[in-house]
């Protein structure tokens, strides 16, 4: 007796209710051939998917338009239904949605992989270049507000290359002006009637400026520029919030202001970013580094002690005269620079024994010509009450904004050294050697030092020590007793890399109120695929005391440590518990790679998802792409202006033409003077191994 088996290839089912189906290619190459001609019965419905009184969603449209659009879905809705194998990377060109006398409708134009289809109320149905040309017409006016700040990223300026504030304002309030000017002809939410930027020259109290680099060839910056609204509804992008926050623009509201990243090379300058994140605007801006720069971390500055004091005797020499000084110190910034930074009485000071005693102080900073930038007063409110900076105490510098500059915690309170602690203020330092806006103040439980370092944690949280009821101290994270981890770790992906270095330095935390021996054995491992495994027999430290509630500088040798880039960490055992200190190695030449999954790609497809990566220690900017056949250029491609971190990866989709050739393809990626390749090969397959047809049949058991 023979078996027969009913199919029912329901795109109801199909689509509807197996969202996460996908079926391989090879399994449709494998199909009988009568089995693949029955699937291809047409599955027709009756259903009208748009019926009369039609309403589309925020468009304003005519009425022959939408009748137009209305009878091609209606059309396009009786042919085969199909499934795409690609439909879970597949991506919407425009969606249009609304109602009628049926019910709700949407119709979607997808992006897919091997071809281009349309999504008509969840059903896939064949490209239709008639149903394409008449959806247009609507979705080019749907939303449109959604494109009006991209604009920023449209226009362009002719300028020399700019290098001071001034120069870099002007070319930013230019560009912004353009986008301000474009404005004028909007309705709703953007309309601008008229603005004035603040001031008559740049930059202004609003006009600030983030931070700058070189990147891969461009000279980069992100500036806030701030200007003047007249005229303005209560619906506008750029009105103060009815409640404190921020306005619909991104930005908290301290006046009408955009934060734009700006990038000039060959002689013109562009926006390439815009919005409200400043920390992930100023990525990679860290200052600009000449060739000639000694020093690759603010760490290795202040350890080279005989130019630190040397530096420290010309301050105190140019800047004593001027001012009677507790403190001074050299300021390393991370494009090499060098500022310097100054503590003073302000008035009511007494000189003892001890040092300089007065009410009020002053921070005083200074550019590497001794030329005063900013002064900011420490301030103790009780005259009666007055502080003692010891003559000549030493700052603790390290970085806590991430953006390789020396920050400090300068001691603000007055409290006597009986009391339970202090009162602390970090000061970051800005790019023209100024304290950043970001300062913070904490409360440090037994401390008493004018100045103190501050223990990082993964969280980017700073541990900060309390005295309970029971006198002891509590933390106000979870921190392990003993942690470790490399001077570097927590400084900026382009700065956190060793190289070439035969020693690493490490901060440990005794986070527990007994001193602690550190030292002894240690060994090192290299995370391989997400598994430890030890690179190196055991070594020796020198034992060294480990104060209570302190930190203390290790090093380590990794001099015999094989340079492959990754992540490392340092295994010690300390009171019986083992400790880990990590750092990574890598290269300092900024260096792109370039895979994706698919080698062979179907013709007609229209995209690849590539992964590319940053092995190097400097941020890289993909300044253009394109598809080569041997060494004919074929066609540009939009991957573009992507920012890639020092040691990170970006998933970039390529954009094909759907009509390339059956031949081997590559990828150029190019970021400033170098160039990353990727290859292919496009061949021609079956259309069965892209798509399925719903319908019903009876197939038969071979």
């Amino acid at each position: 007796m023979k078996k027969h088996i009913s199919i029912i290839a329901s795109a109801a089912i199909i689509l509807g209710m197996l969202p996460s189906l996908t079926v391989p290619a090879s399994a449709a190459n494998s199909i009988p051939v009568s089995l693949s001609s029955a699937l291809k019965t047409s599955y027709r419905t009756n259903e009208t998917v748009i019926g009369k009184n039609v309403r589309i969603s925020g468009n304003d449209v005519s009425e022959s338009v939408i009748s137009d659009f209305a009878k091609k879905v209606n059309a396009a809705a009786l042919g085969n239904i199909i499934l795409p194998v690609d439909a879970s990377s597949a991506k919407n060109y425009y969606t249009i949605s609304g109602y009628s006398d049926s019910g709700r409708f949407s119709v979607s134009c997808i992006n897919g992989k091997y071809f281009d289809y349309f999504s008509i109320n969840g059903c896939a149905y064949p490209y239709n270049k008639a149903l394409d040309t008449v959806c247009k017409k609507i979705a080019e006016t749907d939303d449109a507000n959604s494109s009006i700040p991209d604009r920023m990223l449209k226009y362009r300026v002719k300028c020399s290359e700019p290098k001071t504030e001034e120069e870099y304002f002007n070319a930013a309030a230019t560009l912004v002006g353009a986008w301000l000017d474009s404005l004028k002809k909007e309705t709703g939410e953007y309309k601008l009637g008229s603005y004035k930027f603040n001031g008559e020259t740049l930059p202004t109290e609003r006009d600030i400026l983030r931070g700058e680099g070189l990147i891969s060839g461009g000279r980069e910056f992100c500036c806030t520029i701030g200007f003047d609204l007249a005229g303005l509804s209560k619906e506008s992008v750029f009105s103060e919030p009815k409640n404190s926050g921020y306005n619909k623009f991104y930005n908290y509201y301290s006046g009408a202001l955009v934060v734009v990243r700006c990038r000039w090379e060959n002689g013109v300058c562009r926006i390439v970013d815009y919005g409200s994140g400043e920390s992930k605007l100023m990525t990679g801006l860290n200052g600009i580094r000449t060739k000639n720069v000694k020093y690759d971390t603010l760490f290795d500055f202040y350890r080279d002690t005989k130019q630190v004091e040397k530096l420290d005797k010309a301050c105190t020499y140019n800047i004593l005269g001027r001012y009677g000084v507790s403190a001074t110190s050299p300021v390393y910034m991370a494009d090499g620079r060098v500022g310097y930074v100054a503590i003073y009485p302000r008035y009511n000071a007494q000189t003892g024994k001890d040092g300089i005693k007065a009410t009020v102080y002053d921070n005083g900073y200074f550019d590497e010509s001794y030329n005063a930038t900013y002064s900011s007063p420490v301030d103790y409110k009780s005259e009666a009450q007055k502080e003692n900076f010891h003559e000549k105490f030493s700052l603790v510098f390290d970085d806590y904004n991430g953006d390789g500059s020396a920050d400090f915690a300068l001691k603000q309170s007055a409290e006597d050294e009986n009391s339970d602690g202090a009162t602390y203020e970090v000061r970051c330092m800005s790019n023209d050697l100024t304290p950043r806006s970001d300062r913070f103040s904490f409360y440090m439980a037994g401390r008493h030092e004018e100045s103190i370092r501050l223990q990082h944690t993964d969280s980017g949280r700073f541990v900060y020590w309390q005295k309970g009821t029971d006198g002891k101290l509590t933390s106000n994270v979870t921190v392990d007793d003993y942690r470790m981890y490399s001077e570097r770790y927590y400084l900026p992906p382009e700065l956190r890399i060793y190289d070439d270095e035969k020693t690493v330095y490490c901060f440990f935390w005794n986070n527990t109120a007994k001193d602690v021996k550190v030292g002894g054995k240690y060994h090192i491992e290299y995370n391989k695929n997400g598994n430890w495994v030890s690179v190196t027999s055991d070594k020796t430290l020198a034992a060294k005391t480990a104060k209570a509630y302190r930190d203390t500088e290790l090093g380590f040798d990794i001099s015999d440590v094989k340079r492959t880039a990754g992540e490392y960490r340092i295994a010690m055992k300390v009171s019986g518990k083992t400790v880990y200190g990590g750092f990574y190695i890598g290269s300092r030449n900024a260096k792109l790679s370039v895979n994706a999954d698919e080698k062979t790609i179907p013709a007609g497809t229209g995209f690849i998802d590539l992964t590319v990566k940053n092995t190097g220690t400097e941020p890289v900017r993909i300044t253009s792409a394109y598809i080569a056949s041997g060494s004919k250029k074929i066609s540009d491609i939009s991957v573009s202006d992507s920012l890639i971190l020092a040691g990170g990866e970006k998933q970039l989709t390529a954009e094909l033409n759907r009509k390339l050739a059956a031949e081997k393809y590559t990828i150029k990626i190019q970021y400033g003077t170098k160039t990353a390749s990727y290859s292919f090969t496009v061949k021609k397959v079956n259309n069965e191994a892209l798509t399925y047809f719903g319908g019903k049949c009876t197939a038969k058991v071979l």
